[in-house]
């Protein structure tokens, strides 16, 4: 009687089988990012930070073209050497 009252839990567990192994197999990532909860949080609460940071440095094929300020920092992958913005940029 207990099962057979069960049985509609039981057919959508049964249908739901990929997903749950799916999780399962991803456990471990799962943990990873709990343990890094505090760290995720705290750039989360910085995020402005972070985002100037992704705009004073910046790593790519050539110089960029906008959003340049006096002192931005970018590695050119073309000429493998990191530029410094002054009205230009400039080697150093």
């Amino acid at each position: 009687t207990t099962v057979a009252g069960l049985s509609s839990a039981i057919s959508s567990v049964n249908s739901n089988a990929s997903n749950i192994n799916a999780v399962a197999g991803g456990i471990s990532n799962v943990n990873t990012v709990a343990g890094g909860l505090t760290n995720i949080n705290t750039v989360a609460t910085n995020i402005a930070g972070v985002n100037s940071f992704a705009d004073r440095y910046r790593v790519q094929a050539g110089v960029p073209s906008s959003s340049l300020n006096v002192g931005d920092l970018n590695f050119d992958t073309t000429a493998n050497e990191l530029k410094v913005y002054k009205s230009s940029f400039k080697i150093h």
